[in-house]
């Protein structure tokens, strides 16, 4: 295997949280939900703070701030796919509450969110477009039934919804997905799920729906590798307040990315600062394998040599000048 190979199987468990010094939820009223290092030397965060607040979280590495910091707090601005199982297993009052809080959701959401609709069953299909107007959304749920054909493609649902989220170019990119958790039919399998959204930068709230079929642990998995958290209702319960729960959820999740100085082979002690002065650190290693970024592989001496060149090309020019004029002047004209 290639060093970017295994940097890359390296950075997809990190965001499993299945190696040493992946992050960890301590209880101090902040967490850092996922650390990504995808596109390293940029480091990519998701944190979820206590309370709302408009004041994003601070982030040391090492002791001193982190220079160049963007955040995006999820609350009032997304793009958000809501993904909704109409397989046989959600049949009845199952599928009907489902959509009857996905029309709440529309009707409450933040003037700032972009949201597109998407079922799956047999196949998933992505039903409209994103947009700020609820018009085709609306549209779009008024038309969903229980796919007549039987399967269960979850994870090829997820693969879909999180390259339509790629191409909004929002930094903050939401799947909340509605299901009892089966998976039978999918092309694609969990680990490439979980990649789709992870190279997408996409967190994903499942809403996981309790009934004779529930399957939690795909759910889990999906929520716990991209960020999100996934939230249970009761066989027959309404899920306004589902959506509710996350929709609270959004307001304390901040995306964080800045530009690390640390190189490969060492690790990031990382520290993040609420509002309130709570604080959650975790140490990030780097593996030695990691790519080290064309743009920053010693560019004085790239400079260096491009200045070189040039000035090679100007004194050849003018010894060829000089050579010329002597060529002229000593020659007799009679």
């Amino acid at each position: 295997m290639t060093s970017r190979g295994r940097f890359v199987v390296w950075i997809a468990l990190a965001s499993l949280g299945l190696v040493a010094g992946a992050p960890a939820t301590a209880a101090t009223g902040i967490r850092v939900a996922r650390v990504d290092l995808r596109d390293y030397p940029t480091v990519r965060l998701t944190i979820v703070t206590r309370t709302p607040d408009p004041r994003p979280p601070l982030v040391a590495e090492d002791g001193a701030p982190a220079a160049g910091v963007q955040a995006e707090n999820l609350g009032q601005r997304a793009s958000v796919v809501l993904a909704i199982d109409r397989s046989h297993s959600m049949h009845g009052q199952t599928l009907s509450h489902a959509l009857a809080a996905s029309r709440a959701f529309l009707a409450s959401k933040p003037s700032g969110y972009q949201v597109s609709i998407l079922t799956f069953a047999s196949r998933p299909q992505q039903l409209s477009s994103f947009s700020t107007s609820t018009t085709d959304a609306d549209s779009a749920l008024a038309s969903v039934g229980i796919d007549p054909r039987a399967g269960t493609t979850l994870f090829d649902a997820v693969v879909l919804a999180s390259k339509a989220l790629q191409g909004t170019g929002s930094p903050g990119r939401v799947i909340v997905l509605i299901t009892d958790g089966q998976e039978t039919t999918s092309r694609a399998t969990i680990h490439k799920a979980i990649d789709a959204a992870q190279t997408s930068h996409v967190i994903i709230y499942p809403i996981a729906i309790k009934d004779t079929t529930f399957t939690p642990g795909l759910l889990r998995t999906l929520a716990a590798g991209t960020g999100g958290k996934m939230f249970v209702a009761g066989p027959g319960q309404s899920l306004v307040g589902t959506y509710a729960l996350i929709a609270s959820q959004l307001r304390r999740t901040w995306e964080l990315s800045y530009y690390t100085a640390v190189r490969p082979g060492a690790s990031i002690d990382l520290q993040a600062s609420g509002p309130n002065g709570e604080t959650a650190r975790t140490r990030i290693p780097i593996p030695a394998s990691a790519p080290t970024p064309a743009s920053s592989v010693l560019p004085f001496t790239e400079l260096a040599i491009a200045v070189c060149v040039l000035l090679g090309l100007a004194v050849g020019a003018a010894l060829l000048r000089q050579t010329i004029r002597r060529f002229h002047a000593g020659r007799d004209p009679y």
